[in-house]
């Protein structure tokens, strides 16, 4: 069954937007918002045992068509095609000047709808693991350093695997995470997957970000934001209205 509702992040927008590459900060009451999307679209409690932003997450896809930028506002439906390459990744904050921040962060990306919403027996499947993402200080920030764009200093832990959901399936939730990555990160997240990482995708299947996130010494997700990718190739870039959960 569908559960309908309004998406509250940004749900006026109803299609993507096509914004420069720095946007503009995050306020209490947007983080507020994405707080209340992952609970309405049960990313809290499927995902998270609980979500409280302290800042927020910018994620840009390209238009492979159109080679305009698409921004992810919570709840946004993309298709496989848009999110076929990795995004451009920014970090906002109303109260703090990111241009100066020395923080290295961890951005993880799990399905928790594989094999389909409702048979998720592959869940949660792992699309990425980043690690060493650090201020890009060759980028001017915005108006007082408050939206920053960021770089990898290092190579992923996990490499990006596009979202692919299988034919006849409603859309996934793809959530993205970020974390402020502890100082020996390398070494206890390649000891997670016992020091080394598989070929193929097995590996990704079953796989638990709080679980992660706890024996790697992340602690809480400082960020996070949601899209949704349909198997059909006519999905239209939109704020998905309709969530597949009873």
């Amino acid at each position: 069954m569908l559960l309908t509702f309004t998406i509250l992040a940004l749900s006026a927008l109803g299609k993507a937007s096509i914004l420069p590459r720095l946007s503009a900060p995050h306020t209490s009451s947007c983080l507020d918002n994405v707080t209340a999307a992952f609970e309405k679209a049960h990313i809290v409690p499927d995902v998270l045992p609980s979500f409280n932003p302290k800042i927020g997450v910018d994620v840009l896809f390209t238009d492979p068509v159109t080679r305009d930028d698409v921004e992810v506002v919570p709840g946004i439906l993309l298709t496989t095609e848009q999110t076929d390459q990795p995004p451009v990744w920014s970090l906002s904050s109303e109260d703090r000047d990111l241009s100066s921040s020395n923080t290295t962060w961890v951005i993880a990306i799990v399905d928790p709808d594989a094999l389909t919403p409702q048979d998720p027996s592959l869940a949660q499947f792992l699309h990425f693991i980043g690690q060493g993402f650090v201020v890009d200080r060759s980028l001017a920030p915005n108006e007082k350093g408050s939206t920053v764009q960021l770089t990898n200093v290092t190579s992923a832990l996990v490499e990006f695997f596009h979202p692919s959901p299988p034919a006849g399936s409603d859309p996934h939730r793809y959530v993205i995470l970020v974390y402020v990555q502890p100082a020996d990160f390398e070494e206890t997240g390649l000891a997670y997957f016992n020091g080394t990482i598989p070929p193929g995708t097995t590996f990704r299947q079953h796989f638990n970000v709080t679980d992660f996130a706890a024996q790697t010494a992340l602690g809480n997700p400082v960020a996070g934001n949601f899209f949704f990718v349909g198997p059909d190739a006519d999905t239209s870039t939109e704020v998905f209205n309709a969530f597949p959960f009873n």
